[in-house]
């Protein structure tokens, strides 16, 4: 239903994805790469955390301050899709 910036840190901050019916095995897309929130590995940059079924944190760590567009989407073991949502932050 909606993402947005949550807490920043000095080399990151955490993007709020927030919906219905998220899995603990469902997978976020961050443009079109897969980042599986339940094999997350403790040495990966990136983290995807599962909060419960209606939000789902991902710890993204910019290379720098400028303002990117991605797009981020979820999918769940099932095949069900959310829509991909365009994102501007660093």
């Amino acid at each position: 239903t909606g993402v947005s910036q949550g807490e920043q840190n000095v080399n990151y901050y955490n993007l709020i994805i927030e919906g219905q019916n998220f899995m603990r095995n469902s997978t976020l897309l961050v443009d079109g790469k897969s980042m599986s929130l339940s094999a997350a590995n403790p040495f990966d940059r990136e983290k995807v955390r599962y909060v419960d079924c209606t939000r789902i944190i991902y710890e993204r760590h910019p290379y720098d301050t400028e303002i990117k567009n991605f797009a981020v989407q979820i999918i769940n073991a099932n095949g069900e899709e959310s829509p991909s949502f365009q994102v501007s932050a660093p």
